[in-house]
């Protein structure tokens, strides 16, 4: 038998009368389930029909078990669910509703394993069996025991069957059988890209596969042998989860067997591991008992699969099929089997064309026939390659080409007689061409173009215009013209020219083809590489065509010169020495210089930046061709052949001020985002929603912001979890007042638990993700509805020839439909699917996660912008589409709260960095994030304090990423999905979980300083979004001439007055911490420095080092000790106390304005130990609070007398007294300005 033929189970059958029969047996009920499902994915349902009807007849003539019961519940469900509106009969009706009572009886009972075990337990695979058969018929029945027993169900498996991150096959054991793939496919129990569930199948994999997979470690039936048909159910799930090349392995292996034996067993009898069961077994039971027809069965659903997951998205026949896609996904990390190397082919490159045959058979002849330029065919005979997943593949090598050469190329299979070909690929072979000559330059008033001869005779002529946009940016703009309009400036050509801008020269000379940069002094800026040779400093790449692929321009790269910005990377601020490139990417943990939010904009040291504007794909090379070389390379699109190009002059914050005007200033968000936030992954109902929030105030921790991300019903995302509906037309949307929401339910009261959380003083964002979720083939009612309108009115991402494009498997929501945000309609409908949580119920707005779900450039939105384009765009695109929906019933108080963004992600303006664990390494990871994301125009940003990612941090992680996040643009806590034990990231879970009481202390005592210094973020993120210059910054920015903190990121700035110092090493209690020159005050214990001064500071586990610069003041809201760390509430429409904290060696300045129409200037002047301040003022009372004052002192004021009270607990207005180092006035402004002057 040649096993690896696609393989059709119902030709070993004989379906005589009205009993299938397998050996002249009849087969059971398990048997005859799976095989209606392998004839219903094949479209046999009348044959499926048979087979459903002849079960439902035994189960009511009593003749089965509660388990079989199930297993038709399921396959009954899932039949009339792919029926096009197929009436139930009421017979099949009330048998259905007979099995959902026996679910209710006995789901938590021990039974029989469903895979034929006689010992009885409580196992999950039952407990999947249960949940997918009524998640099926849940869709056509709407049964409220069905829901109850769903959501009982799912929520026994999250309190009873995990352990240390992963599921338990059996109620008390800590076992993971072999069969554990099922609670995902087909059942759904848990979605097969579960984090859960991947890590189980990796214990699975790990101890119970070698080359098949065995049951359980403790298996003693005929020695512990692999079995075959728990092989096929693994090679299955992984086909599901997009791991073809598993799956096909999974199933070589099956087929092995088979071919050995010359039938398929249950087991594998040549891999026991206990000889003496094995031979006992042997000797008491008849060999051919193991050909059973659910191995045979469950091969051909496994090898069904993977047939039918490679033809998604083709229109591939019967027979042998041979898949190639030269591009692939496009993705720039990862590559498939099928793809050409290099994708796009440059001259001199050798060239690996790669395909898979299915079925695949090794006795298969395959060949590439291939012509160059349209002469003689050639063959190249592919080999049989092994990918590290184990996916076999077809592989040659066809050479290397020459600039201009047309390749075609398709494949042929010879299988026996026949010979099936391929249709076929071509490819242009392309080259880098150096821009070396100058056809002339035209000047202009303040801008020139320089005109560059062509590279081929096909092409336009290239072209640098060069223009002023104020004192200190130059925009250059490369773009190609016809030679008639270029002919007719020609005659204005000159050699060489000057531009003057600001204190800057730029000077380009067409001899050279180079340019310089210079300040007044004549140093040179930046300039063009001219080193080795070079003719040129502009490359371009191209195939002989009229196209031009990409454009290179050579910079040269200073010795001491360093490269900051570039967006959010985890592990550099620096870039000398390293390729970074411009791509939005989901990764998963450990980033590296991969990124959910780049920016093409580059801060160099020397005194300039550079943006590209561009969506496109870039890659940059900081020295690493040669040491002083800079390359910045970028794609450009067909169809419009230009880069528009930014040179900014200055120090960085002069840069970085002129590059934010180019892109556009941050957007304020509403000053509650600036409060410490809550949020878990783990809080899926109404009552731990509460109980949570209840707790932060028996701690008196301070919250403004709740999250919830486990509050839909993980299909349609916008309806709630376990609510109750008649389900609708796709085109309709639903209003609050449709839903019934169970009290049994997760979310009894959605509308009231809203009104709860905003009593509480707490803003709340729903989680979104922008997809038509792909369900595995497991029905759900009103999301097929939904997805059916997307499709037929088109509202979703779609291939240039009209295909919906789906999520690739490798990817987060694999085979998901995305919504195409550049439609209105489409915009429309995805909003009104959700329009009932804002205007009915007035949340607040919503975490919208994802995004980087793009991938490939033959994809086509509606407004003509190009999969190559969108990669970078979407995100943006998606939470932009989302912030304008929450402004129409929010106005500027709502927000959106987003992980992936792109340039332009400022004015949508909250930003978290991506899953990171719970490691000190991560954590200083997240920092370089956050510096990195805000040199790069993204100012809003925050992190994961503590971690996301696997189990919950120490308590002195958390205390000290506490202690740091509080000093961060966005403060908030939050966690992954459930495990074994609580895994929230709350100061009360993390104190439970370690025994250390101290994370909760110390927790709320940063909560309450962020509470504290409120009024100084808000006074910050106003300036950032006037002036472009970030919140949290690097010393770099602040102390541009200073060596000492060029590369310094250990501290930073946040905002202009405060040095950050947190403490990211495990187990240390001091902080090495650099002051550079000027005065210096401890935030805290008020000692003073002196800088420049390299210093070691005591850090205990409750302290962070914080340094207040001189001449500063800082408006805050202080309880009644006047000191940091008074617990204020999370009020924010109120102060307790608003003081202005100051500490002052000459001039200070502030002017505070806040969200409720208050407006403060101070101005301060120190001089020979007098200081004399000018308060004006619209709010009454303030607090000024002088800091390192340790002398008696003498106040008067312009018209009142200020006297003095023993403590701050006796201070009233016009009242002052001394206090740890500190003058404490309190004035009465009712008058709107105050003079005060000090005397010591």
């Amino acid at each position: 038998m040649r096993t690896n033929k696609e393989f059709n189970p119902v030709s070993i059958f004989d379906f005589e009368d009205e009993h299938i029969k397998f050996n002249s047996k009849k087969i059971g009920i398990r048997d005859s389930v799976f095989l209606c499902y392998y004839l219903m994915k094949e479209g046999n349902t009348k044959l499926a029909a048979r087979l459903i009807d002849s079960i439902a007849e035994k189960i009511q003539n009593s003749g089965s078990t509660y388990t079989e019961e199930i297993l038709w519940l399921w396959i009954t469900g899932e039949y009339f669910n792919k029926a096009d509106n197929m009436a139930i009969p009421e017979k099949t009706k009330n048998l259905m509703l007979n099995v959902i009572s026996h679910i209710e009886l006995y789901w938590q009972k021990p039974t029989a394993n469903w895979i034929g075990e006689t010992q009885e337990g409580i196992f999950l695979t039952n407990l999947a069996v249960a949940y997918g058969a009524l998640q099926s018929v849940n869709n056509l029945l709407k049964n409220d025991t069905a829901q109850q027993c769903m959501f009982k169900i799912k929520d026994f498996m999250f309190k009873k069957c995990l352990k240390e991150g992963k599921v338990l096959s059996e109620l008390g054991s800590e076992d993971i059988r072999g069969d554990i793939c099922l609670i995902s496919v087909p059942f759904g129990l848990m979605d097969a890209g579960n984090q859960i569930l991947v890590e189980t199948i990796k214990v699975v994999e790990r101890e119970l596969v070698s080359k098949g997979a065995r049951l359980s470690k403790n298996d003693t039936y005929y020695g512990g042998c692999i079995r075959n048909d728990l092989t096929c159910l693994l090679s299955w799930y992984y086909s599901e989860r997009g791991d073809i090349g598993r799956a096909k392995w999974l199933l070589e292996q099956v087929e092995a067997v088979w071919q050995r034996d010359g039938k398929l067993y249950e087991l594998d009898l040549g891999s026991y591991k206990e000889e003496l069961y094995f031979n006992y077994w042997r000797e008491v039971q008849d060999i051919n008992c193991l050909e059973k027809p659910f191995t045979y069965i469950a091969y051909a659903i496994a090898q069904q699969n993977i047939r039918l997951k490679e033809q998604q998205g083709t229109n591939i026949g019967a027979g042998i099929q041979i898949i190639h896609n030269p591009l692939g996904t496009e993705n720039k990390y990862i590559f498939s089997v099928i793809e050409r190397f290099p994708r796009q082919p440059e001259e001199g490159e050798n060239v690996i064309l790669k395909a898979v045959t299915q079925p695949f058979d090794e006795e298969q002849v395959v060949n590439a026939v291939y012509t160059v330029n349209g002469g003689t065919q050639q063959k190249s005979r592919m080999r049989i390659k092994t990918s590290s997943e184990g996916e076999k593949y077809w592989e040659t090598e066809i050479g290397s080409f020459s600039y201009k050469d047309r390749i075609t190329y398709y494949f042929e299979v010879s299988d026996r007689q026949k010979i099936i070909r391929s249709g076929e690929y071509s490819f242009a072979v392309r080259k880098w061409h150096t821009l070396s000559k100058v056809k002339g330059i035209v000047e202009g008033e303040n801008e020139f173009s320089v005109y560059f001869e062509a590279a081929n005779d096909n092409q336009p002529v290239p072209c640098l215009k060069v223009s002023q946009v104020n004192d200190n940016t130059l925009k250059w703009s490369f773009c190609f013209e016809d030679w008639i309009t270029v002919k007719n400036v020609m005659n204005q050509s000159i050699n060489t020219t000057d531009i003057n801008f600001g204190n800057n020269k730029l000077n380009f000379n067409d001899k050279k083809i180079s340019f310089s940069l210079n300040d007044s002094n004549n140093n040179t800026i930046l300039e063009s590489y001219q080193k080795n040779n070079r003719l040129g400093f502009i490359d371009i790449l191209t195939d002989g065509s009229s196209q031009v692929f990409k454009v290179r321009f050579n910079l040269n790269m200073a010795s001491d010169e360093k490269i900051f910005g570039l967006g959010e990377r985890y592990s550099h601020i620096e870039y000398r020495g390293l390729e970074v490139d411009n791509y939005v990417y989901n990764q998963y943990r450990d980033q590296g210089l991969h990124t959910y939010i780049p920016v093409p904009f580059l801060l160099s040291s020397k005194g300039y930046g550079i943006y590209l504007d561009t969506p496109l794909y870039a890659r940059y090379r900081f020295g690493t061709k040669l040491s002083d070389l800079m390359e910045l390379e970028v794609d450009l699109s067909s169809k419009n052949q230009a880069l528009d190009m930014y040179l900014y002059t200055g120090n960085p914050k002069e840069v970085i001020g002129s590059y934010t005007d180019t892109i556009g200033k941050a957007k304020l968000p509403p000053k509650w985002v600036f409060g410490p936030w809550m949020s878990s992954n783990n809080w899926d109902n109404q009552k731990e929603v509460m109980k949570q929030i209840a707790l932060g105030k028996k701690y008196e921790i301070p919250s403004t912001v709740i999250v919830l991300e486990q509050w839909s019903d993980e299909a349609t995302y916008y309806i709630f979890n376990d609510a109750q509906y008649d389900v609708k037309d796709g085109n309709s949307f639903f209003e609050l007042e449709e839903f019934t929401f169970p009290a049994w339910g997760r979310w009894p009261d959605p509308k009231k638990m809203v009104q709860d959380i905003h009593d509480e003083g707490l803003k709340i964002l729903l989680w979104q993700a922008p997809v038509m979720k792909y369900m595995d083939g497991i029905a759900h009612a009103q999301r097929d509805e939904d997805e059916k309108v997307m499709l037929e009115k088109g509202f979703c991402v779609k291939y240039k020839n009209g295909e919906p494009y789906r999520i690739p498997s490798f990817e987060w929501f694999k085979r998901s439909l995305v919504p195409d945000f550049t439609n209105p309609a489409a915009k429309e409908w995805w909003m009104n699917k959700r329009k009932y949580l804002l205007e009915d119920l007035k949340i607040d707005g919503f975490k919208t996660d994802g995004g980087e779900c793009i991938y490939g450039s033959d994809l086509l939105f509606y407004d003509g912008s190009t999969g190559s384009e969108m990669r970078n765009l979407y995100p943006n695109l998606y939470v932009g589409s989302y912030q304008e929906f929450v402004k129409k019933y929010k106005g500027e108080d709502g927000i959106t709260f987003s992980r992936a963004g792109y340039t332009g992600a400022q004015k949508i303006p909250l930003h978290w960095a991506g899953d990171e664990r719970s490691t000190y390494k991560a954590f200083a990871a997240s920092i370089k994030a956050g510096l990195s994301c805000s040199l790069s125009g993204i100012p809003f940003w925050g992190w994961d304090l503590g971690g996301f990612n696997g189990d919950i941090p120490t308590a002195e992680l958390y205390v000290r990423s506490a202690q740091m996040a509080a000093f961060c643009p966005i403060m908030q806590y939050h966690a992954e999905t459930k495990g074994q034990f609580n895994q929230d990231r709350t100061p009360w879970n993390i104190a439970e979980r370690t025994g250390d009481e101290r994370a909760i202390r110390i927790y709320k005592k940063y909560a309450d300083l962020r509470m504290n210094l409120l009024p100084y973020i808000y006074m910050q993120a106003a300036n950032t979004c006037k002036t472009g210059i970030p919140m949290m910054r690097t010393m770099h920015l602040e102390y541009p001439d200073d060596p000492s903190c060029i590369d310094l990121w250990q501290q930073y700035f946040f905002g202009d007055n405060l040095l950050v110092a947190p403490v990211i090493e495990e187990g240390s209690t001091v902080k090495d911490v650099y002051l550079p020159e000027g005065k210096w005050l401890n935030l805290f214990n008020g000692e003073t420095f002196e800088g420049p001064l390299d210093t070691r500071v005591k850090a205990n586990l409750d302290e962070i080092p914080v340094f207040v610069k001189e001449n500063s003041v800082i408006p805050l809201n202080l309880g009644g000790n006047y000191s940091l760390f008074d617990h204020v509430s999370n009020r924010l429409d109120t102060y307790k106390n608003l003081c202005f904290m100051l500490f002052v060696t000459g001039t200070a300045k502030c002017h505070y304005i806040d969200d409720m129409g208050n407006e403060i200037s101070i101005n301060v002047q120190r001089n020979d130990g007098d200081i004399l301040a000018e308060i004006k003022s619209n709010y009454s009372p303030i607090t000024l609070i002088f800091r390192a004052v340790n002398e008696k002192a003498s106040i008067q004021t312009d018209d009142k007398n200020i006297i003095k009270v023993n403590s701050v607990k006796e201070i009233i207005p016009d009242s002052y007294t001394l206090a740890d180092n500190s003058l404490i006035i309190k004035l009465d402004c009712t008058k709107s300005k105050r003079y005060i002057n000090i005397s010591f």
